[in-house]
């Protein structure tokens, strides 16, 4: 019973034998299992896995799990060089050919190899092409949306600006308000102590005072920006000033 050969290079050798084709013999100080005497060394399995030469085109990203046990399962089947080539140049087609079969699935790698088969051989000139292009446009971008940006912070510098110049008018008007409370006071008093009849609601108390105010601030817009009560049957005033002289009227005496 003749012993089964496990090795790629023993399978060629019966093979050469069966079509009556005698093998080389090993040259002067070779060995018949010496892999570079004559064919035996084009059949023969490199020394290692990480041995054998393993090319991908450059649209196909390479996968190095895969590829790791590639090459262990080439070394461990005995496949010589060539063998691996042609199986990993077919495998690399069907990759190109069939956008289902890409690792990831993108439409980036879809295109990549789709322009790559329609380009040929002018592909790596034409996409470095497209690349300088799509640079461009992006530094472009860039370039619009620095002064964009620019703008933007313009506006932004603009509305402190104001924001600080209502605030300095606002803390001009506060001393004003103090004065106003003042006035009130002297009047209540003079008004009373010549015989003046206090009305039930003095118009010019405090609390009217600033209903009357925040009815004149709703119509100026305030109410836009700060949470001023809005008066339910009353109108906004259209000038405090106005207001403040025909609520002065309940307090006008006779000489």
């Amino acid at each position: 019973m003749m012993t089964k050969e496990n090795s790629l290079d023993a399978v060629m050798r019966q093979v050469l034998a069966a079509q009556g084709i005698p093998a080389m013999a090993p040259m002067a100080g070779e060995t018949a299992d010496d892999p570079a005497a004559g064919y035996a060394g084009a059949l023969a399995a490199p020394a290692g896995p990480e041995d054998y030469l393993i090319t991908v085109p450059p649209v196909l990203a390479r996968d190095a799990v895969l590829e790791a046990k590639a090459r262990q399962w080439f070394h461990r089947a005995g496949l010589p060089q060539g063998a691996v080539s042609g199986i990993v140049q077919a495998y690399c087609r069907q990759l190109c050919c069939d956008p289902a079969t890409l690792a990831d699935g993108s439409q980036q790698q879809r295109t990549q190899a789709r322009l790559a088969q329609e380009w040929g051989a002018d592909y790596p000139r034409k996409l470095a092409a497209a690349q300088e292009i799509e640079a461009e446009e992006g530094r472009a971008a860039a370039k619009a949306r620095a002064v964009a940006v620019k703008a933007h912070h313009a506006r932004l510098e603009k509305r402190l600006a104001l924001v600080e110049e209502i605030e300095q008018r606002l803390r001009a008007v506060t001393p004003l308000m103090a004065q106003l409370a003042t006035h009130s006071g002297e009047i209540e008093q003079a008004h009373a102590a010549l015989g003046g009849v206090r009305p039930f609601l003095p118009p010019l108390a405090q609390d009217a005072v600033g209903g009357r105010l925040a009815e004149f601030m709703t119509g100026c817009g305030f109410a836009d920006w700060l949470p001023l009560a809005r008066p339910e049957f009353r109108p906004a005033l259209d000038s405090w000033a106005k207001a403040e002289r025909e609520s002065q009227e309940a307090y006008r005496l006779v000489a």
